[in-house]
């Protein structure tokens, strides 16, 4: 009697319903949730210049390091000035002449203009001086453009940077002769990196998207377009920063993305054109 109690006691024990298992309570989070879309792109220079000379001559002088920075107006190339020096001082000495020719010339005017008074002098002479006086006023003219252009050409021997950036490498060394103007040999090249472009390309229902919040007012016109964030290739932290500033005029028919450019300050210089972002 006794055992048979002990198992229908213990057999009841077993059969029990367990008790409430804890439970962990956390209070909701609350917060704005920013939709992003991610997409490969590429670093260009937001301004590229092909340094060529404009005047012909022998390079004495190269006045820079090789990949440094430089300002508009510093020196980079220097050409033999000579021959455009004394160019410069026939042009000044054709002035010259020029304004003689002028002076004399319109004295005889002035005189023809007396002696028509009293008779002594036909219109077809006085004519003739007035003819010789406007020749020679022309003449004058064409010495002082001359002397401009020689100016100029003077000037052109020193190659000044024509924008602040970083520069390249010299093409050409001292003791070569150039040639001038746009089919002539690069001398050297300049970018601009501050700031900086970086171009990419979107599919159409994202554009069509980032459209809609232009639209919405999302993006204001004082935020200077939607905010871009870059990871460099050599991390995976998006830590370079910039906006949208461009779109092209029409999609690409053959892929369906349309060109967006993002501009960067890039105000250390870290960035340099060409650098892909996958």
């Amino acid at each position: 009697m006794f055992a048979s109690a002990a198992l229908v006691g213990e057999v009841a024990a077993q059969g029990a319903a367990p008790g409430p298992l804890p439970v962990s309570v956390a209070n909701p989070i609350k917060r704005n949730v920013t939709e992003t879309a991610e997409f490969t792109g590429r670093f260009e220079a937001s301004e590229l210049v092909e340094v060529r000379a404009q005047v012909s001559g022998q390079l004495v002088q190269v006045a820079f390091k090789d990949g440094a920075d430089v300002k508009k107006g510093d020196l980079l190339f220097k050409i033999d000035p000579r021959s455009y020096e004394a160019a410069l001082t026939q042009a000044e000495s054709s002035v010259i002449t020029a304004q003689t020719r002028v002076s004399l010339t319109k004295s005889d005017v002035d005189r023809a203009k007396d002696l028509q008074r009293t008779g002594n002098i036909t219109d077809q002479v006085a004519q003739q001086r007035q003819q010789a006086y406007g020749e020679a006023l022309a003449t004058l003219k064409s010495a002082e453009a001359q002397v401009l252009t020689a100016k100029l050409n003077l000037e052109w021997t020193d190659v000044r940077a024509p924008i602040d950036g970083r520069i390249g490498r010299k093409m050409v060394t001292e003791g070569n002769l150039i040639a001038a103007g746009a089919s002539s040999n690069v001398l050297t090249t300049i970018v601009k990196v501050k700031p900086i472009y970086f171009y990419f390309d979107v599919d159409e229902q994202s554009y069509l998207r980032y459209m809609g919040y232009v639209r919405e007012g999302k993006f204001k016109q004082e935020d200077n377009g939607a905010p871009v964030e870059i990871a460099l290739p050599n991390s995976k932290e998006f830590s370079v920063k910039g906006r949208i500033d461009f779109a092209d005029n029409q999609l690409d028919q053959q892929t369906g993305t349309l060109r967006l450019r993002a501009t960067i300050p890039n105000d250390d210089g870290f960035l340099t054109s060409g650098v892909s972002v996958v």
